[in-house]
């Protein structure tokens, strides 16, 4: 009895590590859709920017060069963190997991083995040995990495979060405003970060984003249904397991 009881044990925990295993690795395809998305829009350097639980940095060279870095303070300026070049879009892109339990960081970039600051951040100071430092705060920028969406604050009203380049114009479509593209305009509350609370009384519900009216999924979400008219699109169920 005790043999057949452990055994039932071991299969619940099984079943269990198997589905954390696919929604974390759901979430991350969908976490690098958003951010390939972003890159591949790019037309110009941007300030840095957060998507999906990273910061995305980006140079764009008037000139040839081989080489971008940036190193930063919270490791000590020792680590050369290396940008990518995307020829695609003619620039150098660094994507960098958002760092844990900091408020700011400073930082500088090495071009071609010059140092300098990253002229796409207004955000500089100088530090006390006279060095012109880049600085991020990330107070002002970063979400809780565990944060999902749809959130319920109460009884019918959902907050809704999306993040992308400052300056955008984000809405919001779904079977609950019959997919208008144009009736919800989400608000920017800081840079590239878009927020938006909706009265809701489906028990379930399907919507995506529009970022400058291009469609995009909710990457806070993992949950996505196919549907044959919109395609692709976010879904929510109050009887949800996830």
């Amino acid at each position: 009895m005790n043999k057949i009881h452990m055994n039932k044990k071991i299969i619940f925990l099984f079943i269990i590590l198997s589905l954390s295993n696919f929604v974390f690795a759901f979430s991350s395809e969908n976490e690098n859709l958003a951010i390939k998305s972003y890159i591949e829009d790019l037309q110009q350097a941007e300030p840095p920017t957060i998507i999906s639980n990273h910061i995305i940095f980006s140079y764009k060279p008037t000139q040839q060069i081989s080489t971008v870095y940036a190193v930063f303070s919270h490791e000590n300026f020792q680590k050369l963190n290396t940008f990518a070049f995307y020829e695609k879009i003619n620039m150098y892109i660094l994507i960098y997991p958002i760092p844990q339990d900091i408020d700011f960081f400073h930082y500088r970039l090495n071009i071609n083995g010059l140092w300098s600051i990253d002229k796409n951040n207004p955000n500089k100071e100088f530090n006390r040995h006279g060095f012109e430092m880049s600085k991020i705060y990330l107070n002002e920028l970063k979400y809780d990495k565990e944060i999902k969406t749809p959130q319920q604050i109460t009884g019918n009203r959902y907050k809704f979060i999306y993040t992308g380049r400052p300056n955008s114009k984000i809405t919001i479509a779904g079977d609950f405003n019959g997919w208008d593209p144009f009736m919800y305009r989400m608000k920017e509350i800081t840079a590239g970060i878009y927020e938006i609370e909706l009265n809701i009384n489906n028990e379930e519900f399907f919507y995506y984003f529009l970022d400058n009216g291009k469609k995009v999924l909710d990457s806070f979400n993992t949950q996505k249904k196919y549907l044959s008219i919109q395609g692709e699109v976010n879904f929510y169920s109050k009887n949800s397991i996830f």
